[in-house]
């Protein structure tokens, strides 16, 4: 399906949220993809994100990835996913006045999976979420008490430097998430390094089952 690559500046509380779009000729459904750790590199062009953003693309979805406040052309500062959770509702807000989205899919890497869970304490109610190398033991992350339906995609290495496959099925099992898909990537680190394709695999398998009209 044609697209174009749109750079964006994304207005927010503090300034603007640098994006990268996909912009497909259909923008009914819109994914949002969210990046790693600020503090360690974590960016938009990131090759996770951009692995998630792409399969997306490849199924004619609209996709937004962006940076978060303080990483490159975006102005404010780190705020420990506080700020970041305050950031993405702005890209969200943004996709609703700007596209003809019904439908809004979650994506995110490592940090921003744990910006994305917070949204979804919130209440927010996406299509469907992505989340790969959720760093469950690093952030001590307790379960949400969300009852949530909606299908949701937890993804991870098996040698994850930041959580075990253990810590995130108990996470999970005692989570609201009734919906739930999990995969371990033998032999993959928490960066998914030489197991992009797998990913990517499973992430198009996902969505294809998941969207269906």
């Amino acid at each position: 399906m044609p697209y174009k690559i749109i750079n964006h500046l994304i207005p927010a509380l503090h300034g603007h949220l640098e994006a990268v779009i996909f912009q497909t000729p259909l923008s009914e459904r819109v994914m949002i993809v969210t990046h790693p750790h600020p503090l360690f590199g974590g960016n938009l062009h990131n090759k996770v994100v951009y692995s998630l953003a792409d399969e997306a693309r490849k199924l004619g979805i609209y996709a937004v990835r962006f940076n978060f406040r303080g990483v490159g052309k975006s102005t404010g500062i780190y705020d420990d996913t506080l700020g970041e959770t305050t950031d993405l509702k702005a890209v969200i807000h943004w996709v609703i006045e700007n596209t003809e989205a019904k439908e809004i899919i979650l994506a995110g890497f490592s940090f921003g999976s744990r910006v994305i869970l917070r949204l979804l304490e919130e209440g927010f109610l996406p299509k469907t979420v992505i989340m790969a190398g959720l760093p469950v033991q690093f952030f001590k992350l307790d379960p949400p008490v969300i009852k949530a339906e909606y299908p949701i995609l937890f993804i991870q290495g098996e040698s994850d430097e930041y959580t075990t496959p253990e810590a995130t099925a108990s996470f999970i099992s005692k989570s609201g998430f009734s919906n739930r898909e999990i995969i371990t990537l033998s032999n993959c680190d928490h960066f998914f390094t030489g197991h992009i394709h797998l990913l990517k695999q499973h992430v198009h398998t996902f969505l294809t089952t998941h969207l269906q009209d």
